[in-house]
């Protein structure tokens, strides 16, 4: 059977009005979902305030209104869910999730310190907390610790998880600010470098972008 054609395209729209779009240095503040229909992303207000904005892309690209997502004060690295029907993100020391369409955000997890986290299926995502890879249930419950790398000195950040679900790309930032992006299984923990130099890398029809 042959494959579903796909396309490619390229667009520029104001995604938000009366505030701004936050760009970072660490990590992204803009998730799309995987079917393509929905974006969402973190705003800064006048008063500086973050919060989060969802905007669906229509037919022909033309795109309605924002809808700001309510309880997302202080929103950083939103991420969605397969099935794009949430979007997850880091508030309040907090892993929160909440529905694209609106709702009252859902507690799933502590996060002091967050570096990202990459949704395997509807069931958990695989996120950075701290100098940890985590396992995280995207229903409230017990949290999992693939591996932790304080002992050797190195950050992870910028989880993506790979094809098969079997390992995670992260870029690794080492004690001297070095820094390398590594596939870490997600089974025992185990480390391959692929790229030294490289930060958040991303796996995209067989090659590695970063």
């Amino acid at each position: 059977r042959s494959s579903p054609e796909t396309r490619s395209f390229q667009f520029e729209k104001q995604l938000a009005s009366g505030s701004l779009f936050l760009g970072s240095d660490f990590g992204t503040h803009l998730t799309l979902s995987p079917n393509g229909s929905r974006i969402v992303f973190v705003v800064r207000d006048r008063d500086g305030q973050l919060r989060l904005v969802s905007r669906r892309v229509e037919e022909e690209f033309r795109e309605s209104t924002a809808r700001d997502l309510p309880g997302t004060g202080g929103s950083r690295l939103p991420f969605s869910s397969p099935n794009g029907a949430w979007v997850g993100f880091w508030a309040d020391g907090q892993i929160k999730k909440t529905a694209v369409d609106g709702g009252k955000p859902v507690v799933l997890a502590t996060a002091a310190d967050f570096g990202g986290a990459s949704w395997v299926e509807d069931d958990h995502f695989i996120a950075v907390v701290g100098q940890s890879i985590m396992r995280v249930p995207a229903s409230p419950g017990p949290t999992s610790v693939i591996v932790n790398l304080q002992s050797q000195g190195v950050y992870p950040n910028w989880p993506d998880v790979l094809p098969g679900a079997r390992h995670v790309l992260i870029t690794a930032i080492g004690p001297q600010g070095a820094s390398q992006i590594e596939a870490v299984s997600l089974a025992d923990g185990n480390r391959k470098v692929l790229k030294k130099g490289g930060v958040f890398g991303r796996y995209r029809d067989g090659h590695l972008l970063y």
